[in-house]
């Protein structure tokens, strides 16, 4: 009976999706020899750190194609994303009523659309638009009742797959017009002088000086991505009574995260300073002042690494591989525990073993002293995440 209704609430949300385009019926139109002076637009339906991923994707194009304008369609969350430094053109905000803004995108006549969401709903919405030519991944995903390839959206698709690195992924999408030189990823969010500003003034009103500012990051979207509540306040503890002092702990969050916040606050003896719901801009001037970013598999991990500052990042469920930035000033701690990495977690408040021992097993003292190795030393060492297993169980 469970199963039944969520097949149920899932076609109630697929259904106005599915009805703009039925699928299988591919639109006619000529492949682009080259993005030279093209309109092109990028649809990314998904999370936050799921747009800041794209932008490599935007600057492959840029970079070959400076001629070219890139706009982007998108949730409202996650424009900001895109509003800084990215090298996009214009913006739309999807609406809940996805009709809409099908009827005013199909006006813009795009010359390519490139979906990087891979899901049911963008792989309608795309079909709809009408565009000369769509590109979109391969992946079978269900309405709730029926198994649909969304391949047959679109006029060219590309191999999705669940343990590839999605950034790259993402710029698999337009390879077919990039140069072989254009072939690495390259994530950056620019921040300028006023974001800095920003940033600083925040610290200063919570009587911090940015040099000593640690930011932890306990949110993320999904629950079973979260390191334990308890853990954090054990890491503020940590870090304020470090040896030598010099460092204060901060919390930051949006405002689905201040009631988890709050609770991390009162479970702690220093009692941390907290930054909620501060805009995107601000965020990123925060973090590129501070020492270093401790934070669970989410958006302010990629915004951080984007950035350029020190990272240690805490992963459970999800796998690194698919998603951990390469870059190297981000340090992975991870378990690679036998059930690692988990299906589960869209939808399960909690493991399926009954707790997140993923995550549980990576203790605050062994988190503390991965920071204390990245201050000390003033760099940051990659780590394979799958040495973080045995490590984090010491």
């Amino acid at each position: 009976m469970l199963e039944f209704l969520r097949r149920v609430r899932r076609r109630r949300r697929t259904g106005p999706w599915l009805s703009l385009a039925p699928p299988f019926k591919k639109s006619r139109g000529r492949k682009p020899e080259t993005l030279a002076n093209a309109k092109i637009l990028l649809v990314t339906l998904n999370a936050m750190g799921d747009g800041l991923m794209t932008t490599g994707l935007i600057r492959g194009i840029k970079t070959a194609y400076p001629s070219s304008s890139i706009e982007i369609l998108c949730h409202e969350h996650v424009a900001a994303v895109f509003s800084l430094g990215t090298m996009v053109d214009r913006i739309y905000v999807l609406s809940r009523a996805p009709s809409s803004i099908v009827a005013a995108l199909r006006k813009e006549h795009f010359d390519i659309v490139f979906d990087c969401s891979a899901i049911l709903e963008s792989a309608c919405l795309v079909h709809a638009l009408g565009a000369n030519w769509t590109v979109g991944f391969s992946r079978v995903l269900s309405d709730g009742f029926r198994k649909i390839e969304i391949s047959g959206f679109y006029n060219q698709s590309k191999p999705y797959s669940e343990q590839a690195y999605y950034p790259q992924m993402a710029l698999s999408l337009s390879e077919d017009w990039l140069p072989p030189g254009l072939s690495e990823v390259s994530i950056l969010y620019q921040v300028d002088a006023a974001c800095r500003e920003d940033g600083r003034k925040c610290l200063i009103e919570l009587g911090i000086e940015p040099i000593d500012a640690v930011m932890l990051a306990p949110g993320a979207k999904w629950p079973p991505r979260r390191w334990p509540e308890k853990y954090w306040s054990r890491l503020c503890d940590l870090i304020d009574s470090r040896e030598g002092g010099g460092l204060k702990p901060i919390l930051i969050g949006g405002k689905t995260d201040e009631v988890m916040i709050d609770r991390i606050v009162a479970d702690s003896k220093v009692k941390p300073s907290v930054i909620i719901s501060k805009p995107v801009s601000t965020v990123a001037g925060i973090l590129t002042l501070s020492r270093g970013t401790i934070v669970n598999d989410s958006f302010l991990l990629h915004l951080s690494a984007a950035v350029g500052v020190n990272v240690v990042a805490l992963f459970g469920p999800g796998s690194p591989e698919r998603t951990s930035p390469r870059v190297k000033k981000v340090k992975v701690l991870y378990r690679n525990d036998f059930c690692s990495p988990c299906s589960q977690y869209y939808t399960a408040a909690r493991c399926w073993r009954g707790a997140n021992f993923c995550l549980l097993g990576i203790k605050p003292e062994f988190v503390f002293g991965q920071l204390e190795s990245l201050l000390n030393n003033d760099r940051v060492m990659n780590v394979n995440p799958g040495l973080g297993s045995r490590s984090a169980n010491k």
